[in-house]
């Protein structure tokens, strides 16, 4: 797979220079403080676990600084790492909604909420790493004007939660116009070194479980990406060998699809790829209200006019589910076969000895 391109945010300019100096960038668990908002942190956290779980090394970096401007670009040396000193409670690959021992401070243990537990290795990427950062308002000016669109609405708010953005890799040269032209064309001389990760453990989806399904759909996605980022023969079975793939991509205004990628030649999209993910199992006639195959088809119709040039048969979706009862099966492959080819493909999911298995349920 193609090196993906990612905007990491950094709170303040000064956590930025820590990053400069460490030669790494880094976030950490968003820690519940009382039980009022332990579920929508706890979520918030998976969310950011999915999101690590996309970077890989050799990718391009920038750094989304809050209330300041965008920095870079960097070349991530490693994955996502996690600290050995983090509490066992926000270890990324056992993340459950029921920890045991609880969410809160342990005795002994200091976890302070501006801690941060994860982190990236990063030297500066040569030819395209710039001493002068550029404004938040002109990157979102090229989303105005057609030159990105993995760039959410929501880019332009200080969205915490939302700690690494994908980019397209096709986005990338309007973004170093702006670095050029705001650096007289001019890359910088400094090094940075990047950090020794030698000791931390990669960051890793949890495979955590509620009544034999996992606890959130989160817990998929980063699982799934992780396994079409690193190149897993069974995600790629069925999925296919993908150039480009990313969680949480805008398509109708603040709505967006789980997993989007495509596969190109040169600079040829032949095929894109969408996924619709659910934690739960789905039975009965599909086209009923809240029914997964209704969204993606929803996705598959935005692509379609927006990213396939109107062609339809170039767009694959995909529904990946807990199970299907042979009802639903049934209903989906009588939509396919209306068609004359497979418009939704189902696939379901099991753990087992913390490890994700899928297959494909339509024939």
């Amino acid at each position: 797979m193609e090196p993906q391109v990612h905007l990491v945010t950094a709170q303040d300019f000064d956590t930025f220079q820590k990053m400069l100096d460490g030669g790494e960038v880094f976030c950490g668990p968003i820690v519940p403080t009382n039980n009022n908002n332990r579920s929508p942190r706890w979520k918030s956290t998976v969310d950011m676990v999915a999101d690590l779980c996309r970077v890989k090394e050799g990718d391009i970096i920038f750094v989304q600084v809050i209330n300041d401007n965008i920095y870079g670009a960097f070349r991530a040396t490693t994955c996502f790492m996690e600290s050995p000193d983090i509490p066992d409670c926000y270890r990324s690959s056992t993340l459950s909604y029921y920890p045991e021992g609880g969410w809160y401070h342990t005795e002994g243990v200091d976890f302070p909420d501006g801690d941060y537990y994860w982190s990236c290795a990063v030297e500066n990427y040569p030819e395209l790493y710039f001493e002068k950062g550029i404004s938040h308002r002109d990157v979102f000016d090229l989303k105005f004007r057609g030159d990105l669109w993995t760039i959410p609405e929501r880019f332009k708010y200080n969205d915490k939660a939302k700690t690494v953005k994908p980019l397209d890799i096709a986005e990338l040269p309007p973004i170093i116009k702006l670095f050029q032209r705001d650096n007289r064309g001019k890359t910088s001389d400094r090094i940075i070194d990047p950090c020794d990760l030698g000791d931390w453990d990669i960051v890793s989806p949890s495979f955590s479980t509620y009544d034999d399904m996992l606890e959130n759909e989160k817990q998929l996605e980063g699982a799934i990406i992780k396994m079409l980022r690193h190149g897993n023969p069974e995600a790629q079975q069925i999925f296919g060998e993908l150039s480009f793939v990313a969680n949480a991509i805008p398509s109708f205004y603040l709505d967006f699809m789980d997993i989007y990628g495509y596969q190109r030649t040169n600079e040829n999209i032949f095929r894109h790829v969408v996924i619709e993910l659910k934690k739960d199992s789905y039975e009965g006639q599909i086209g009923t209200p809240g029914c997964p195959v209704n969204q993606v088809l929803k996705y598959r119709d935005w692509i379609v006019q927006n990213r396939a040039k109107g062609d339809v048969r170039a767009v694959d979706s995909f529904v990946v589910a807990k199970s299907f009862d042979q009802e639903f099966i049934d209903s989906t492959e009588m939509l396919n076969s209306a068609f004359g080819y497979k418009v939704v493909r189902l696939v379901d999911y099991e753990v087992q000895d913390n490890t994700l298995t899928l297959e494909e349920v339509t024939g």
